[in-house]
């Protein structure tokens, strides 16, 4: 028998690292605002930001970041921070109604109603950490084998998720070969915010005060979807949502200044 034949089974696992991932990321921001006037004020602004890289930042030394480690450019694509995320802050105080005791206990209350957007949250389809592809990167992702009907269009499955997208769309790639499935090519539901803030300070005396604040999170109590399952053994819930984000909260809170 030949030695070298088994001289692999001398070596662990040899770790490499890369430092030279790429990015390029053209940014926008605007705003408008009306200052304080007739006791209503008013922000308004949005963010937008596209940004290009070969992998999204994962933490240092964090593991393997690409699916082919002797192709980086293939990981190319749209990064999951890219965003377009516009909001809107209003501030309206209270004039006061009536007199002397009514006015004084309606007025300089401050309403504060905001509104935030989200876009749509952007994720790799994955084939549950298996090597298919034989590179020991437990990254593979598989073949897109109907392009164009990707997104489903919301199909229900007996009452278990909400089909975000066509799972059929996908097949495990051949062993030995990646998959032609972009990263980050699949995208969730984006994220509608309404929050509203109540608050009064109540002047006690010269060194004495009070503040009332309550707020309402999500007040609308809109359904905002989670994320749909990104893996493909998952047959269960691959291509469905079957969570939502934060439901309506409210908190209410009493500071006494001295």
């Amino acid at each position: 028998m030949n030695p070298a034949s088994n001289a692999g089974a001398a070596y662990g696992e040899i770790q490499v690292t890369d430092d030279g991932a790429n990015g390029r990321i053209p940014r926008a921001a605007g705003f408008v605002q009306h200052r304080l006037s007739h006791n209503v004020s008013f922000l308004s602004n949005y963010t937008f930001s596209h940004c290009i890289s070969d992998w999204d930042f994962a933490g240092e030394l964090a593991g393997v970041i690409y699916q082919n480690p002797t192709n980086a450019t293939a990981s190319e694509a749209i990064a999951a921070s890219t965003t377009g995320r516009s909001s809107t802050l209003r501030c309206v105080t209270s004039p006061g109604l009536g007199h002397s005791a009514a006015k004084l206990i309606t007025k300089n209350w401050q309403l504060r109603p905001s509104s935030a957007c989200s876009p749509a949250t952007r994720s790799n389809s994955a084939t549950a950490a298996k090597d298919i592809s034989l590179s020991a990167q437990l990254l593979d992702r598989p073949e897109n084998i109907v392009p164009n009907n990707v997104y489903a269009g919301g199909i229900s499955n007996a009452g278990n998720g909400y089909t975000w997208f066509n799972p059929l769309s996908f097949a495990v790639q051949a062993a030995g070969t990646f998959g032609d499935t972009g990263r980050n090519t699949l995208y969730g539901p984006g994220a509608i915010n309404w929050d509203m803030a109540v608050s009064r300070r109540f002047e006690v005396k010269e060194r004495w005060k009070m503040d009332i604040r309550a707020d309402f999170f999500n007040i609308m109590n809109h359904a905002n979807w989670g994320n749909p399952g990104t893996s493909i053994a998952s047959s269960g819930t691959f291509g469905q949502i079957t969570s939502f984000g934060t439901p309506r909260e409210i908190q209410m809170a009493v500071k006494v200044l001295f």
